[in-house]
């Protein structure tokens, strides 16, 4: 909703002023778009230092975008209409994000949880520590008229055979907030996360968008590509390309591609790669920090091993370590491995059990909720991730 009030904010006070309409336009859109990959909209960053730095890196790149398309289309346009939006930007939309935060820190959601048998009560404990604006009353009947109803089980739900309108189940309630699902949630509700799990999620034209994206980011991408080979080279000899066997969809095995960024030694079990700290190259070190190594997995996109967002394909012996060490590890195979995901863009760099657990539940919320608008806003986010240097090793 913020993203979309700032795009209106934009458009309005650039026909206000009398710009050109089309230029205006163009130019406030790739404002929000970058905002809203900065995640200046979301509460973790409404502190104004933090809303001061991203719409900063935003408004760069959205005028470094506007102008490169000018290069390319070659249109006129007015310096002083770039520095009337960059000055929108920060003395206008800033402080009504912040606003708007405030207000609805102040505003309190409530939620009616209908049980008619055990909840478990560290759910509802981790979700309101994520969110303190909402507010959860237990209840066993449901109130009349009463909104934002939520059921412990779908036996609840059935029982009360559609009394209650607005109403969801507490596993998408937890989803919401958290962002992810936490595997005791799916120890809790089985057959829920079994039917929800086995969707199917490939389709011709996701695997269309995909190719298109991988063929254009090779294209787009060469010069850095070759720049980063002799590099590589010119440090530590051959090979220039990693490969390793990965797991993938449904348990396949493929090889994937990276740029090698560390140093030949054998190995002869799997380590985390803060175990190896001392193998990466001075080379591997910027590339890896830039995530500029897995350039080459635009190659497994192609070949249909991978997607552009998906879970991390990991290697094969940490899989199969993680599966019989974590339950419902597998369910991160319902779907292709991605260069980037939902768990990359939200979560650290993993180097123990426990925090494979963790990004395991990102992975699931991701097979359950993955769509192409699910995939873009992911595709976003990993422009953040990767100027914050999130995860980087």
């Amino acid at each position: 909703m913020l993203c979309f009030i700032d795009l209106a904010a934009l458009i309005i006070l650039n026909i206000f002023i009398a710009w050109n309409f089309w230029q205006s336009i163009w130019l406030a859109v790739l404002i929000c778009i970058f905002l809203y990959a900065m995640r200046v909209y979301e509460t973790d960053h409404s502190i104004f230092s933090k809303q001061l730095s991203r719409t900063a890196i935003a408004v760069f790149l959205s005028v470094l975008v506007f102008l490169l398309f000018r290069w390319i289309i070659e249109y006129e346009f007015s310096w002083k209409m770039v520095l009337f939006n960059i000055s929108v930007c920060f003395a206008v939309l800033i402080p009504l994000r912040i606003i708007v935060f405030r207000i609805l820190s102040l505003a309190k959601k409530k939620y009616y949880l209908v049980c008619n048998g055990q909840v478990v009560d560290g759910f509802l404990s981790e979700l309101q520590n994520a969110n303190s604006s909402i507010v959860i009353e237990k209840i066993r009947y449901v109130p009349e008229n009463a909104k934002n109803i939520v059921f412990d089980s779908e036996k609840t739900m059935k029982f009360l055979n559609g009394k209650a309108k607005n109403y969801k189940l507490l596993p998408d309630l937890i989803e919401k907030y958290l962002r992810r699902i936490p595997v005791e949630l799916v120890m809790a509700y089985p057959e829920y996360y079994k039917n929800t799990f086995n969707k199917k999620h490939n389709s011709i034209a996701k695997r269309i968008l995909n190719v298109v994206i991988a063929a254009l980011a090779l294209v787009i991408l060469s010069p850095i590509m070759l720049v980063i080979a002799i590099a590589i080279y010119l440090e530590d000899g051959g090979p220039i390309i990693f490969k390793q066997q990965r797991v993938g969809e449904n348990g396949k095995i493929f090889t994937v591609y990276k740029f090698r960024s560390m140093r030949n030694t054998n190995t002869q079990i799997p380590l985390f790669a803060d175990q190896e700290k001392d193998r990466i190259t001075k080379v591997g070190n910027v590339i890896r920090k830039l995530r500029m190594d897995e350039i080459p997995q635009f190659l497994n996109v192609l070949k249909g091993d991978m997607n552009v967002v998906g879970p991390r394909p990991e290697y094969v012996g940490f899989h199969n370590e993680m599966s019989k060490l974590i339950p419902f590890f597998d369910y991160r195979l319902k779907v292709k491995p991605g260069i980037t995901g939902w768990a990359q863009v939200n979560y650290r760099h993993t180097s123990n059990v426990e925090q494979y657990k963790k990004k395991l539940e990102y992975d699931l919320w991701y097979v359950k909720n993955a769509s192409f608008w699910t995939d873009l806003r992911i595709m976003l986010y990993t422009l953040e991730t990767i100027i914050f240097r999130k995860g980087a090793v």
